[in-house]
């Protein structure tokens, strides 16, 4: 017998794929805002979103630096101490 556990929230595929695909669109500052919104990814999947969605039109410098701060937003660093940036 299966017994259904609901102390669990799942979030379904569809909801986490569909987030995923919509951070491609978002311009350079709202793809931060949605990385710190969005725990669920790892870093790689951060890092080739802001590489292949906002960065991909950047030249190098400018590029390196976004993803530079991506990587801090996904540590926690930039947001908690800028969190004004983001609203």
């Amino acid at each position: 017998r299966i017994v259904p556990n609901n102390h669990l929230k799942v979030m379904p595929l569809w909801e986490y794929a569909n987030d995923f695909v919509k951070a491609f669109y978002l311009p350079e500052d709202d793809l931060c805002k949605w990385v710190a919104e969005h725990p669920g990814y790892s870093f790689s999947q951060y890092h080739n979103v802001a590489l292949l969605g906002a960065g991909v039109n950047m030249r190098t410098k400018r590029r390196e630096k976004f993803l530079q701060r991506i990587e801090s937003v996904f540590k926690g660093g930039e947001f908690a101490r800028n969190r004004r940036a983001f609203t």
